[in-house]
């Protein structure tokens, strides 16, 4: 009886030992699987600019893979999501919002409660000085009067996009500087790099001092946190077997 329970016990154990490591591949897989992106924060100057971005693509990248660089206002980029909290008050004076902070260099989208309208998007430079903007100006739906907003969310705009083609195997570099974009001097821009981590190994962020942004990738030829998971909850099973057998 005693060896027929020793048997179970180390049939189950095998199961989920199988089971975790099962666990652990899933997780290598998702993070192999995702898009790769890295961001830094620059800021345009006589002595930056100009902003070089380079992407090291490797061997089986395709002719047709490309890497997309956007700009957006910092400030408005660390404020992105939910900014309920910036009301001076949660019910409309009439049509009228009234915020307490407005961010650059976005938009806004405000929840109403009663409001046919629903939701209005209003764009950050449409508010004035003071923190109000007559919604009625900004949708052709009926609103109600002295509505409640039920939430406020704010998006950063993108000021400038481009692309940057694939060479296998080779690294590309594009410069950016306020001669022929929207980019000016004096401000300072959250910069993001994605493209397919089947193509890229790694991408950087870098201005004219030397300062290198690209430190927060994810996905790409990097370890991100779902491979390191994954492959920690390998080890983890395969230490746990060897403690187990070693036992016996």
């Amino acid at each position: 009886m005693s060896n027929q329970f020793s048997a179970v016990q180390r049939l189950g154990f095998v199961l989920l030992v199988a089971a975790v490591a099962t666990v652990g591949l899933a997780a290598i897989g998702g993070a192999q699987t995702s898009d790769y992106e890295t961001n830094g924060t620059v800021e345009l100057t006589n002595s930056t600019e100009p902003i070089t971005v380079s992407v090291d693509w490797n061997e089986s990248a395709a002719s047709t893979d490309s890497a997309t660089v956007t700009f957006e206002n910092e400030t408005a980029a660390a404020n992105a999501g939910d900014v309920t909290g910036d009301l001076e008050s949660e019910t409309l004076n009439g049509t009228v919002l009234n915020l307490s902070t407005v961010h650059p260099a976005g938009s806004y989208d405000v929840a109403l409660n009663q409001s046919e309208a629903g939701t209005v998007s209003v764009a950050s430079s449409a508010i004035a000085d003071d923190g109000t903007v007559d919604l009625s100006g900004e949708t052709s739906g009926n609103l109600t009067t002295d509505d409640t907003v039920d939430s406020l969310t704010f998006s950063a705009d993108t000021l400038y996009t481009d692309s940057i083609s694939a060479d296998a195997g080779n690294t590309t570099d594009a410069e950016y500087n306020q001669t022929g974009t929207v980019l000016e001097l004096g401000n300072e821009y959250r910069v993001v790099v994605t493209g397919p981590d089947s193509a890229i190994d790694s991408a950087s962020i870098e201005d004219s001092s030397g300062f290198l942004g690209g430190v927060f990738p994810s996905g790409g030829g990097d370890l991100g946190g779902g491979m390191l998971a994954g492959l920690a909850v390998i080890g983890l099973a395969v230490i746990g077997a060897a403690v187990y057998t070693m036992r016996d």
